[in-house]
Parts: C-alpha cells; sequence; structure tokens
C-alpha cells in the first residue's frame, strides 16, 4: 500500500488504505442478487466494479466506519419489504405533517440516532468533495465543499463539534423506486441555498450549507431541530430527475439492453 497524506488526520506519512467513494457496505447490499447498475454521464452499464483509491489511512478509515457506516449501512432497504429503518418509523406514532405533507417522526422518541446518520451523511459528502473518484471509462467525479471542507473534516475527525451553517436532512424514501438506487452526491442550487444531496437504497440524504441562525430551516435538520427530526416520504420526483439527468448524454451498454 503507498505511503502518502491522509486527508482526514492530515499525518503526511500515513500507509493509506483502498477507500471507497459509496461505502463497500451499500455494494454488498445493491450487488447481492446481481452486479447493480452503475450510472454516470456517459454510460449506464451493469459492472461489479466499485469506484475506490487509496485515500484514508487505516485509523480514519476505523474512524469512518465506527461512527457512521456500522449504524447506518443495516439499517437500509435490503430488498423486498426488508427495509429496517423504515420499520422503525412505521412502528412509531408521527409528530405530524411536514411542509409537502410528509410524515415527521422524533429520533430519539422512534429509537434513531441521528447524530450518526447525520455523520454517516457528512463523511460521504466530504470524500466527494477531497478526492476526484475515476469512473468507467476514465470519468471524474467529485463534488465541492469548498469553504465548508473543512469544518467538515474537522467534525469527522473530532477536532470540533457540528460544523456551523450545515444543515442534514434524512429522508426514509416511502415509494419504491428510491429504495432501489444509488445515487452518488452531487449538488444543487436555488435562489436561496446551495446543497448537496445522495439517495442509498431508501433513504435521502440532504446537506444545505449557509443556514442563517434563527432560520426556519433548522426545523429539518437531523442534529439540530427541537425532535432532532427525521421524514418519511415520497422520494420518486427526486429520483427520477435525478436518473433524468444522467440519462440526459449517457448510453445504454449492452449488457442492459434486452
Amino acid at each position: 500500500m503507498p505511503l502518502g497524506c491522509c486527508p482526514l488526520c492530515t499525518e503526511e506519512v500515513k500507509e493509506l488504505q483502498e477507500s471507497h467513494y459509496i461505502s463497500a457496505g451499500v455494494y454488498r447490499i445493491a450487488g447481492r442478487d446481481c452486479h447493480p447498475v452503475v450510472m454516470t454521464p456517459e454510460i449506464f452499464l451493469s459492472t461489479s466494479k466499485q469506484l475506490k483509491d487509496y485515500l484514508l489511512c487505516s485509523d480514519c478509515e476505523q474512524l469512518l466506519s465506527k461512527k457512521g457506516e456500522d449504524y447506518v449501512i443495516p439499517l437500509l432497504w435490503r430488498g423486498g419489504n426488508n427495509f429496517p429503518l423504515q420499520d422503525l418509523l412505521k412502528s412509531t406514532k408521527p409528530l405530524g405533517f411536514g411542509r409537502n405533507g410528509s410524515l415527521v417522526f422524533s429520533g430519539p422518541i422512534v429509537g434513531i440516532e441521528t447524530d450518526k446518520l447525520a455523520y454517516f451523511a457528512l463523511s460521504m459528502f466530504w470524500k466527494a468533495s477531497v478526492h476526484s473518484w475515476k469512473t468507467l471509462n476514465g470519468q471524474v467525479v467529485s463534488s465541492s465543499l469548498r469553504s465548508h471542507e473543512e469544518a467538515v473534516r474537522k467534525f469527522l475527525s473530532g477536532e470540533s463539534g457540528f460544523p456551523s451553517g450545515i444543515l442534514i436532512k434524512v429522508s426514509v424514501c416511502s415509494d419504491p423506486l428510491s429504495q432501489g438506487v444509488v445515487f452518488p452526491p452531487h449538488e444543487w442550487t436555488n435562489e436561496i441555498y446551495t446543497g448537496y444531496e445522495m439517495t442509498l437504497l431508501g433513504v435521502c440524504f440532504t446537506m444545505v450549507v449557509d443556514v442563517k441562525p434563527g432560520a426556519i430551516d433548522w426545523e429539518l435538520c437531523c442534529v439540530n431541530s427541537s425532535d432532532r427530526i427525521i421524514f418519511f416520504e415520497d422520494c420518486s420526483e427526486t429520483s427520477r430527475n435525478h436518473y433524468q439527468d444522467l440519462r440526459k448524454n449517457a448510453r445504454i451498454a449492452k449488457n442492459l439492453k434486452m
């Protein structure tokens, strides 16, 4: 294994491990019965190939696993009606309804450690920002956090608390379309905010940056809202829009054609 600087602990001479762009546990679920479909702006292809590269040292790999992945991966959709996180919500009374008719739950009441959901989400968005990942046909993907990258790194490494100005919204997807897909981190903007989003086997994670103190949007956050809330909603429109954005110029590989 090569020696280099680990971007999380920032120690300059560390033995670097193979790190996954999308957590290896997600690949194992998605490829359990067949090769998962990898979607890039150039090609849609069924393949067992995983996006990985030498990035983090062993200690930092273990840190991200212990504080996020080990908790979150077992909660994701696992095929059919096997969706542990959804089952937890369905067994609990919601607090009420969200702005778009979604059901709103309190993480602590449900028994969900929303801090770990947020840590996992930030680790994924951060890995997409600090490294250019090579996909199929030599494509390179990344999603820069720009001025927020260092604050997120310090939080993940334990050097500081939850980064200011950032909220994490977690939506458990009720629709089958979103339960069966993996959409990696991508950036979006609207007239108010810049944000980042990904959908992993039935859970949509949204990160919004530069949220002002006192803004009503803090009540969307699974960490800083008063009830540490988590949403249960139909995410099919979001998943469909993301799929269509990727599909605009991509070709379909032969192994996906009938």
